[in-house]
């Protein structure tokens, strides 16, 4: 049985950020927008739960929430190509011509990194969302600078953060197997970030007085960039939870490869 458990309204949250707004629109049919948003998103609140750790330590549970991207830059333009002709044939052809998109840049999500070896002498499935888990036990003299591994994101996929900088949570009790929850704080290994252009390109031909033709070639990530999303997660499909003992390897993107749409 799972004890007796109550309901309590503890939870609390905290945000702050920084927006900056660039908008112009200049000759020739040229015009875009820059969107940055630096911020950050404190809480004690993981996804859908509380008692992500110690239930009576509502302190230690308050970090970064997984879904805040602490930088964001998002760009948007769009250029009606100065080819242009008064009439004929020349002029159905080149003119009519535009280019836009958006492109996005953005840190990654930060990583609720539990153990679920941890927290058996109070709960008694770590597994289980609504009776909390256990987040790791750093090693003595570890720090969090050193838990990601070194390298760029491919050269990580297959082990993304230290696994030697997590021991076995502490003991309690004379029987050797009840565990005690673990020191880490929330949040503080970010996910992969993001590097994504969408462009398209268009061409609208006039027929007649009333009558507009449009082509459309639409190009999702152009660059073929891969993206990957965070390590495998437990048993949640938003890869919010990511136990240190099995799931340290990254195995799917964020974003898709290149998809190319034409449209008329």
């Amino acid at each position: 049985a799972a004890g007796l458990q109550g309901a309590a309204e503890d939870g609390i949250s905290n945000y702050n950020s920084v927006q900056l707004t660039l908008r112009k629109q200049l000759t020739h049919g040229i015009s875009f927008q820059a969107a940055y948003t630096f911020s950050k998103n404190l809480s004690d609140i993981v996804d859908w739960t509380a008692n992500s750790n110690n239930a009576s330590n509502l302190a230690q549970q308050y970090g970064p929430t997984n879904f805040n991207r602490p930088q964001r830059l998002v760009i948007n333009y769009s250029w009606d190509l100065p080819y242009k002709s008064t009439k004929g044939l020349t002029g159905a052809v080149l003119g009519g011509w535009n280019i836009s998109g958006v492109t996005t840049v953005q840190n990654g999500t930060p990583l609720i990194l539990i153990d679920e070896r941890g927290g058996t002498a109070f709960i008694p499935s770590t597994n289980n969302d609504s009776l909390g888990y256990s987040r790791p036990q750093l090693c003595p003299g570890v720090t969090y600078g050193q838990i990601a591994t070194p390298g760029g994101i491919q050269q990580r996929l297959n082990g993304y953060w230290n696994t030697n900088a997590f021991c076995a949570p502490p003991v309690i009790g004379s029987d050797g197997m009840a565990t005690a929850y673990g020191d880490m704080g929330p949040g503080v290994l970010p996910g992969p970030g993001q590097f994504n252009f969408d462009t398209a390109l268009l061409k609208n031909t006039r027929i007649g007085e009333k009558m507009n033709v449009q082509f459309r070639a639409e190009f999702y990530n152009l660059f073929n960039h891969p993206q990957f999303s965070n390590p495998g997660a437990a048993g949640n499909a938003n890869n919010v939870l990511a136990d240190v003992t099995a799931n340290n390897k990254i195995t799917d993107t964020s974003v898709g490869p290149r998809i190319i749409q034409l449209g008329l």
